[in-house]
C-alpha cells in the first residue's frame, strides 16, 4: 500500500512539473530575452528540483529496481546516479543552496545538498523544447581533508610498489652468482675446457733453436774440459760434437 502510495506522489511529482515547465515555456516564448529569468521561473524550477531530490532518495531498493525497469531514460539515469552515493550519502536533509541557469532552452538547476554523512551537488536538466526532464546527477562533495588524505595515500602506494620493484629486482640481480652451479648440476658434468692451442714453429726457427743448444753444449764441454786439463777456454777451441757409443772408463 505504502508503494502504491509513493508511486502516486511520484507521478503527480512528474505531472506537476511538467506544467510547470510548459507553463515557464510559454513565458519564455513571450520575453524577449531566453536566457533571463523572473524571479518566479526560478522559484518554481527550485522547488521542482527540490521535490525530485526528496522524492528519489527516498525510494528504497525494491522501488529502485521498479521504475528503473519502466525504462525511461530520465527516471533510469537519475536512480542510477543515486544508486552510486546512496551508501556514501545516506539520508537526505535539506537543501542548501540552489542555482537556475538558462542556455538554448535548457534549464539546469545546481542544488547543493546535505545529506546524513555529508553534501552533495545535484544537476537536474530542463529541456523546454521538449518540455521534458533530461537529466539528474548525484556528486559527492568531499571535504579538504578527505582529498588530502587520499592524495597521500595514493602517494605512499606508489612509492611502497616502486620500492617493493626495487627490492625484487636487488634480489634477483644477487642470484645471477648461482647460475654457474645450477648448471653443472642439470648437465651432471664439469663444462669441457678447450685445449691449448698447438704453437707450430717455422723450420728456421726451430734451426736457430738447435744451434743455440749446440752453441750452450759447445761451451759447456769447453769449461769441463779446460778445469780437467787445468788450462784456460781460449787454448782450443771445440768445432763439432758427436755422439759416441764408447764408455768412457776411468783408469
Amino acid at each position: 500500500m505504502k508503494r502504491k502510495i509513493k508511486g502516486i506522489l511520484f507521478a503527480l511529482c512528474m505531472v506537476i512539473s511538467m506544467m510547470a515547465f510548459t507553463a515557464c515555456s510559454e513565458k519564455k516564448e513571450e520575453a524577449v530575452s531566453q536566457t533571463s529569468l523572473s524571479a518566479e521561473e526560478i522559484t518554481s524550477y527550485n522547488e521542482t528540483a527540490s521535490q525530485l531530490i526528496s522524492q528519489v532518495t527516498a525510494f528504497t531498493d525494491a522501488e529502485i529496481e521498479q521504475y528503473m525497469a519502466m525504462e525511461d531514460a530520465f527516471t533510469t539515469s537519475a536512480l542510477t546516479s543515486w544508486t552510486g552515493v546512496k551508501e556514501e550519502l545516506g539520508t537526505f536533509k535539506s537543501i542548501i543552496s540552489q542555482d537556475v541557469k538558462s542556455e538554448n532552452n535548457i534549464i539546469t538547476i545546481t542544488s547543493e545538498a546535505e545529506f546524513e554523512k555529508g553534501n552533495a551537488t545535484v544537476n537536474v536538466e530542463i529541456d523546454l523544447s521538449q518540455n521534458a526532464l533530461t537529466g539528474m546527477d548525484f556528486s559527492i562533495e568531499y571535504p579538504m581533508s578527505v582529498l588530502m588524505g587520499r592524495a597521500a595515500l595514493n602517494t605512499v602506494i606508489g612509492l611502497g610498489t616502486v620500492c617493493l620493484v626495487l627490492f625484487f629486482l636487488t634480489f634477483l640481480i644477487s642470484l645471477f652468482k648461482y647460475i654457474p652451479g645450477l648448471e653443472r648440476k642439470f648437465i651432471g658434468k664439469e663444462p669441457e675446457t678447450l685445449p691449448e692451442p698447438e704453437v707450430i714453429m717455422p723450420q728456421e726457427a726451430l734451426a736457430d733453436k738447435e744451434l743455440l743448444n749446440d752453441g750452450e753444449l759447445a761451451a759447456v764441454i769447453a769449461a769441463a774440459i779446460a778445469a780437467s786439463e787445468n788450462i784456460s777456454t781460449d787454448g782450443f777451441v771445440v768445432r763439432s760434437i758427436k755422439k759416441s757409443n764408447r764408455i768412457l772408463r776411468r783408469t
